[in-house]
């Protein structure tokens, strides 16, 4: 593979790079070529210990030519028996799931507020009271908590957070009753350091906590907390993963392959193409030295995929090792950069072609010197292309939430890279300069209304709180830190002709916390209270994706409209109550209330339903719209009089009241079937209702 790479890329090298001219037409230039290379199949020339691979591209997609071949997908590509050499997390980060899905319980203010948990007037933001405690986490199912954080009510000189007893509850058997601080010290095995830290003003841990059918968390104080849940196949090798968290800014992989390095000058102004590779592989490393740290933000980085016309990867060349603006020391477990040299381990895999090139956006001439390692062979399907997508806003606009990505397909989340500045104006208009930063992130699963994961600020992001705030004197926490999921800039004040500028850089990895989405995701950032104040705004969203969306709709039961009830064979046993609500979903405050009407189970009623799919189906995802005003409440749900899991709202809200309770169905249940009869009854201690239900079935 050595020998392979340096003939791929170096031959260009001497005919483009060193001489800096693009030589292509007017018409080759607006659009990435495919390119030729002399050599002869360079499969021939991989060794024995490499990946095993006889596929040879063609315009009908991968062809293969022996008898490793497990399943065939749609006829889009097949999928081969996962070679074992890649064994570890990292090397397998970019492969896709199907009915994995990942969601939040959060403090955040149901109101829209801003109140996540100060615990003003002795209001604390929790699910519901039990035993004089507050429930901070409950959830049904099968499901592993990935990652827990909390930030005290006041700066962590407060010894608040420090001395709140927390109860977890796996499965009904409580697990632990200890002080919080014990779960971040790194003194309470299995709880250990890195997986756990302190970290800055927030206090989290990445110890994976599986649960088989309920797992539930009281606290006797509920501060400021977020608890990250996944639900399906969750990969727990804690060894494996403690390995990575320790030898962070070092490269992960077990496979070796050889870094070519080679320097590309770019004029201002110009694009020179730095890498091209005509066959099946994946870039395991990638580093950048710049000759000025400016090159970080006018230096852009743009990578097309397998014949891609728009590049997959377009953003400034620092925020792929974690900021652009301001660059600052960053050891991150996949990205990092030090000074002038940034380093990416993502796993970048592709089928039958990449192209890299190089834009230069500043005034002067540039140079960086470019570091790569390659393995060839075909990466274990199915897995998604790296993707960076690159948004700004200067500033945003009040009102609105700031969108960060919204992308169509099948892929997950792995990262953000969030740039912010403000400056004179806006900070008379808003009138301070930290404000803006209230806002809560907010990401959106598969066409949801409502997010699935709703943060509490632009701090807790990076995990960490309390940034620079003089009037309260908790200043101390905006300085600069890295750990080897975030890592933040400090407080960068600059002049500037327009007066002062306020700067921040920040970024989050979501390594074991990644947000798979199967046929959309949209990510954006709330500024100030209430997007009632503004800043200015560059990101980056790192994601894999897969360009299918493998999630389609089945039907819509409009329960409370007769005609669609009759549609479904709609019908309930038990008592049951017509209902009309008046409300909103929670999330973005642009959101606008609406109307709709369904009906009110009592205990013990069940409803029942029919839904036709297409027999090829590979499993159902149920979503139901349903008002909380009255939470916690249930129903179990069966599939052909097999039970199948719950539909579980675990709080009451009765602000924004609209939410989805939402459950994946396995294929096991529905593959071959073109009609299923759902029931749907309410096994809890209050009555649960029903307002709309939105029924996909899963492609694959």
């Amino acid at each position: 593979m050595r020998k392979i790479l340096t003939k791929v890329v170096l031959v260009f090298i001497t005919t483009t790079m060193y001489n800096c001219r693009d030589s292509r037409s007017p018409a080759e230039k607006q659009e990435p070529q495919q390119g030729k290379t002399s050599l002869t199949n360079p499969l021939d020339e991989i060794s024995s210990n490499r990946l095993s691979s006889t596929a040879i591209h063609n315009k009908s997609g991968l062809d293969f030519k022996n008898n490793n071949i497990a399943t065939n997908l749609n006829g889009n590509y097949n999928q081969v028996t996962p070679s074992p050499e890649f064994n570890n997390y990292t090397e397998k980060f970019a492969q896709l799931t199907t009915q994995l899905r990942t969601y939040q319980q959060t403090s955040s203010d149901l109101t829209g507020g801003n109140n996540d948990g100060f615990g003003t007037f002795g209001i604390f933001n929790f699910l519901y009271r039990e035993n004089g405690k507050y429930v901070i986490f409950d959830d049904k199912n099968q499901g592993t908590i990935v990652q827990m954080f909390f930030q005290p009510a006041l700066p962590d000189t407060n010894p608040r957070i420090l001395s709140q007893q927390i109860q977890i509850f796996s499965d009904n058997v409580l697990t632990y009753d200890v002080p919080a601080y014990k779960f971040f010290t790194g003194e309470m095995p299995p709880f250990t350091l890195p997986l756990s830290n302190l970290g800055n003003g927030g206090y989290w841990s990445y110890f994976p906590l599986k649960y088989s059918n309920r797992s539930k968390i009281l606290t006797d104080i509920a501060t400021f907390y977020h608890f990250t849940y996944m639900k399906g196949k969750v990969d727990t090798d804690t060894d494996d993963l403690t390995r990575t968290f320790e030898n962070s800014g070092q490269s992960p992989h077990t496979l070796k392959s050889e870094l070519v390095s080679f320097p590309v000058n770019i004029p201002a102004g110009r694009e020179i193409e730095a890498i091209r590779y005509d066959q099946a592989g994946t870039i395991l490393e990638f580093r950048a030295t710049v000759n000025n740290s400016d090159n970080w933000k006018n230096l852009w980085l743009k990578i097309y995929w397998d014949g891609q016309t728009t590049p997959a990867v377009n953003i400034p060349l620092g925020m792929l090792f974690g900021a652009s603006y301001p660059a600052y020391d960053i050891k991150g477990l996949f990205s990092g950069m030090d000074g002038t040299t940034g380093y990416c381990y993502l796993p970048m895999p592709f089928r039958s072609n990449a192209i890299t090139k190089i834009e230069n956006k500043g005034t002067v001439d540039a140079s960086v010197q470019i570091d790569v390692a390659i393995i060839d062979g075909r990466y274990p399907e199915p897995f998604g292309h790296f993707y960076a997508k690159y948004n700004e806003a200067l500033p945003s606009s009040l009102n609105y939430d700031y969108k960060i990505l919204q992308t169509n397909g099948w892929g997950k989340l792995i990262g953000l890279v969030i740039d912010h500045y403000i400056d004179e104006a806006l900070v008379r208009q808003n009138g301070q300069s930290y404000w803006y930063m209230e806002g809560d992130l907010r990401i959106y699963v598969d066409g949801s209304e409502h997010p699935q994961l709703h943060g509490t600020s632009h701090e807790t992001i990076s995990n960490w709180g309390w940034y620079d705030n003089s009037q309260a004197g908790h200043g101390a926490q905006d300085r600069p830190f890295t750990y080897p999921t975030h890592s933040y800039s400090g407080k960068k004040v600059e002049a500037t002709p327009n007066g002062i500028r306020i700067s921040r850089s920040q970024n989050r990895t979501f390594v074991t916390d990644f947000v798979p989405f199967h046929k959309q995701i949209d990510v954006s950032l709330e500024h100030a209270l209430t997007n009632d104040g503004n800043a200015y705004y560059h990101t980056a969203a790192l994601f894999y994706k897969y360009d299918e969306e493998i999630l389609q709709p089945a039907t819509v039961l409009d329960v409370g409209n007769a005609q669609s009830e009759t549609a479904h064979n709609y019908s309930v046993r038990g008592n049951t109550t017509s209902i009309s609500v008046t409300a909103k979903y929670t999330g973005d405050s642009s959101f606008r209330s609406f109307t709709d009407t369904g009906r009110k189970l009592d205990v013990g009623a069940v409803s029942t339903f029919t839904v036709n799919i297409p027999r090829n189906n590979q499993g159902i995802f149920i979503s139901c719209r349903v008002d909380p005003t009255n939470g916690p409440f249930s129903g179990d749900v069966y599939v052909d009089g097999t039970k199948v899991g719950t539909l579980y709202q675990p709080g009451a809200n009765t602000n924004n009241r609209f939410y989805n309770t939402e459950l994946d169905v396995p294929s096991q249940y529905t593959s071959g079937k073109d009609s299923i009869k759902v029931e749907v009854k309410n096994n809890g201690n209050t009555p649960r209702n029903e307002l709309l239900y939105n029924i996909y079935y899963y492609t694959r």
